[in-house]
Parts: C-alpha cells; structure tokens; sequence
C-alpha cells in the first residue's frame, strides 16, 4: 500500500494545492511563505490531532468571499441548506495504491468498499466542515447588514496578518536551539518569573 497523492484545500497558503508522491522519497522543496509548512500543519492537525481545531485565520484568504456570501444569504433569509453549501471547508484528500491480491489491507479497510480487480486505488477524504444545526452560533454576534467594503477589508485583512505571524511564529528556528519563536518567549517568561519569585522570597 502506497499514498500516491494528496490534495489540500482551503488551508492557509493552499487554497488548492496537489502533490502527487514519489515511490520512495517525496522533497518538498520552495521558497519561505510557499507553503511548506502549511503542508505539514495541516496533515499533522487532521490525520493525528483527536479533534482538529481551526481559526477562521487558518483558512485561505481565497475563501472569504464564501464566507461573505453564506453570510449574505444567511441574513437574506436563504434556508439553512443553501447557506452551508456557501461555508467554506478545510479538506484533505489522500490517494492510495494498493495490491487487491492482498485481502489485508490495514488502516485502509474502511474505505475499500468493493474489491474491484480492475482497481488499485482508494480515496480517503479528511474534512473539517460546519456541524449540522451549527449554523445560528457560527453567524452569532454578526451584524445584519453587510459590511462596508472598508470595513470587511480591515476584518479579513487583520485575520491575514494573525495568521502570518501565526506562522512565522510557529517555525523552528536554529538561532534558537530549533524552538520555535513562541516556545523561546515562554520559557523565557517563565525564567523571569522564576527569578522573580526566588528574588522576593
């Protein structure tokens, strides 16, 4: 059994992105703000995290306008069927080959149905979407009319900025023994608090 290709969707830097993986070793080679580290992230938060959580700053910019026209069509008052169609998602999509010769085939059991002998592939699809009957709290604390064009510019572009310093901030650096800038400033906070509280006593 093989992963042969991933897409991702909706997640930071990739509003749509496919990688398509070597027999042996895959390179994700690219330059800094490429994505890279999204690709880790948002594998690691769906595939080992129990329950995956997510900001609205770690979805692509490219999704705005889908969550500007739920809104839309949520205060408009289009049913609640029509206005999730609208929500963006977060989505993973794994291909794998497998041999249908071998009857065991492991994690990937569940999401072969049939046992087709013309087909050697399966499509595991990961995705973090709206729950039903969600929709009330999600749009909660929204004013019902729509934004002035300035106004959703300074919104989502706030969110833009948090999430990339959400990245670069989540980055291991060498400078600093490979932690990352938010592990370095709390064990550095936790020193000083340390020697403050050994200074007083």
């Amino acid at each position: 059994m093989k992963l042969r290709h991933a897409r991702i969707k909706n997640f930071r830097l990739l509003s749509d992105v496919e990688l398509v993986l070597e027999d042996l070793t895959t390179v994700v080679v690219g330059r800094n703000n490429s994505g890279k580290t999204s690709l880790s992230e948002v594998i690691r938060r769906l595939l080992t995290d129990g329950s995956a959580q997510f900001q609205l700053e770690d979805f692509s910019s490219a999704c705005y306008d889908g969550f500007r026209l739920a809104w839309e069509a949520r205060n408009n008052g289009e049913p609640d069927d029509a206005v999730r169609v609208l929500v963006p998602y977060i989505e993973l999509r794994l291909t794998f080959e497998y041999d249908p010769n071998q009857p065991q085939l492991g994690p990937l059991s569940p999401f072969v149905i049939d046992l087709d002998p013309n087909c050697s592939e399966a499509l595991a699809v990961v995705r973090y979407e709206l729950k039903d009957g969600q929709l009330p709290q999600f749009f909660e604390g929204l004013p019902p009319l729509p934004l002035a064009a300035e106004t959703e510019l300074s919104f989502f572009r706030t969110r833009e900025i948090q999430a990339v310093a959400n990245t670069l901030n989540s980055r291991p650096r060498k400078t600093l023994g490979w932690k990352t800038p938010a592990e370095a400033l709390d064990e550095y906070l936790k020193s000083v608090q340390q020697s403050s509280v050994a200074t007083t006593g």
